[in-house]
């Protein structure tokens, strides 16, 4: 039996809609088995009913199913922790296991966010070749309506991201959904093939009334219309305005497990067969991934300084690993703090103890050679000498220079950022603005940055006034050497800057200019651009994700912007800058 969805319209993202006991998850289900048969790999996103487990079965729970893994969940062959996203979103977009179902039915309130935020901005940024992922409960992920808790909006945002810059990264959205009228515009949209199952709220029907007057004729569109509330369980009306297939299908049951079927009798666990996996070789794959997020998560780590509390509050021993180990980073951290102030003071007096001598040579000199000696460190002595010019006056100059004794050590960037206390020395002579944040973020690279980098780590164009004024001032000084391939801070320049907070580096600086660049189209040329590195994205792809004509004044305005800002490179191929990412 012929496969009823083309393979055209099988190639673009596909919305399947419908009431609960519709029939679409059975639906969704045959598309994934014809997908499976074909090849392709597939990752499922189950977020909370556990529906997708029955693929591993067949459809009588006799025998084996379709070789799935199966990550979390009552189901699941490896547990699967929420700050593990990163880490599985690799592993699908490298293929290194080609089938997947992420059960996030075990995860606290929150966790499906925090997972998917981590999951959908690496899949897209590491995605090769072809993957259909599947999101359950889609509207989920992508409400129309916020409510307003923890991450949802970044959440709504990389489901958009996926819907509109997914698929040229080789992402084929499967979106399954009940509430029809919850699912973000932006992702039904993005879909060029609707599958249309029975549903009954006209709130569900508006969503699928306007995607049909957009793309089929008055009398296609009358006939689905009226037919939607009676369509029978498996019925529903496949729409492709790709495949340009617009028609009524009787979809066929799945060939796998039927685990979403409303349960009989006294409710006894479900025992069925299902397809072998190698647990080893999977938490041989997963686990040292999954090892580490948990490692990383918050809540651990809480739990952890909790037991040792306790411990401590009870007598426990004192020599535990994790209490010595805190205690020993304690007086490093004490030491560096001591030595970065020591150094400060101690060039500080320095340069006041070659002032003082300076200052007190006197007219009166005998003529000739005389020398003297400023002991402000003994081992690394400034001798100035004077000469009697035949005049009488005298001319004096410094032999050794003003520099760092080779027998006193700097603490490097990492430790200097550990500083704690009051304003140093160099607020007044800094601020807290442009040339403050200059020095910090070349502190935070000792081995130095290219112009480029500094000016978007600091948000300062390298094109404009203000750049060449800060950094004329910055070198008048001494302290930032260096030409625009390599600008490094000096050492009397990290002794002026003290004490720092660190400038945001990898996902924490695309958010700030994310933020920076505000609710407008640069913000969405930004994102569709980051989408999508380290490719590139031609103009004419950005221009029909964001809805900004090529061709208009506003389109020239926003990439002048965007390159004098040094974040997005290229003319016809556009590509987020490295430096963002590096």
């Amino acid at each position: 039996m012929k496969y009823p969805i083309p393979e055209s319209a099988l190639a673009q993202h596909i919305a399947v809609l419908g009431k609960t006991g519709s029939g679409k998850t059975n639906t969704a289900k045959t598309i994934i088995e014809h997908v499976f048969e074909s090849g392709a790999r597939v990752c499922i996103l189950d977020p909370i009913k556990s529906d997708w487990w029955g693929l591993v079965s067949s459809a009588d729970g006799k025998r084996a199913g379709l070789p799935f893994h199966i990550l979390g969940g009552p189901r699941g062959h490896v547990p699967v922790h929420a700050a593990a996203g990163k880490a599985i979103a690799e592993l699908v977009a490298a293929g290194t296991l080609r089938h997947f179902i992420i059960d996030m039915a075990d995860f606290a309130p929150g966790g499906q966010a925090k997972f998917f935020i981590d999951f959908a901005p690496t899949l897209l940024r590491r995605m090769r070749g072809v993957v259909y992922l599947v999101l359950e409960e889609a509207h989920l992920f992508a409400p129309k309506e916020r409510s307003g808790m923890g991450d949802e909006n970044m959440m709504i945002h990389w489901a958009k991201m996926l819907a509109t810059a997914g698929r040229s990264k080789g992402i084929r959205l499967v979106l399954v959904t009940q509430r029809t009228q919850s699912l973000h515009n932006a992702l039904l949209g993005s879909c060029d093939t609707m599958i249309a199952q029975r549903m009954t709220a006209p709130a569900d029907q508006k969503p699928v009334k306007d995607w049909l007057k957009a793309n089929v004729d008055p009398a296609t569109r009358e006939r689905v219309e009226s037919s939607l509330a009676s369509l029978k369980t498996g019925a529903g009306w496949l729409c492709s305005g790709e495949a340009r297939v617009f028609e009524l299908v009787q979809f066929p049951r799945a060939s796998t497990f039927d685990n979403t079927a409303t349960p009989t009798g006294d409710g006894d666990a479900i025992e069925v067969r299902t397809a072998t996996v190698d647990r080893e070789k999977l938490r041989a794959i997963v686990g040292d991934a999954v090892a580490k997020a948990q490692a990383n998560d918050p809540s651990e780590l809480k739990k952890r300084i909790n037991d040792l509390e306790r411990q401590l509050a009870t007598g426990g021993s004192k020599t535990d690993a994790d209490v010595v180990e805190a205690r020993q980073t304690g007086e490093r951290d004490g030491f560096n703090r001591g030595v970065a102030h020591g150094y400060k003071l101690g060039w500080d007096e320095r340069a006041k103890a070659v002032r003082a001598a300076l200052e007190s040579m006197s007219p009166g000199m005998s003529p000739g050679m005389q020398s003297l000696v400023i002991d402000a460190r003994p081992e690394n002595p400034v001798r100035i000498e004077t000469r009697q010019q035949p005049d009488g006056k005298q001319q004096s100059r410094a032999v050794a220079q003003l520099d760092r004794p080779s027998a006193w050590t700097e603490p490097s960037a990492g430790r200097a950022r550990q500083i704690d206390g009051g304003a140093s020395a160099g607020d007044a002579e800094l601020g807290t603005g442009g040339k403050r944040r200059i020095l910090t973020a070349l502190a935070q690279y000792p081995e130095g940055l290219t112009q480029r980098k500094l000016s978007i780590l600091v948000d300062i164009s390298p094109k404009g006034g203000t750049w060449r004024t800060y950094m004329a001032e910055l070198r008048g000084r001494g302290w930032v050497e260096g030409g625009k391939d390599r600008l490094r801070i000096t050492r009397p320049g990290r002794a002026v800057l003290g004490a720092f907070e660190p400038l945001p580096t990898g996902e924490a600086l695309i958010e700030y200019w994310r933020h920076r660049l505000g609710d407008s189209g640069k913000r969405k040329i930004f994102d569709a651009v980051c989408a999508v590195y380290p490719d590139s994205i031609s103009v004419d792809d950005v221009s029909r994700d964001t809805n900004i004509a090529v061709s208009g004044g506003t389109w020239r305005t926003y990439m002048a912007e965007l390159r004098r800002l040094g974040i997005i490179e290229g003319r016809g191929e556009l590509r987020a800058s490295e430096d963002l990412f590096s």
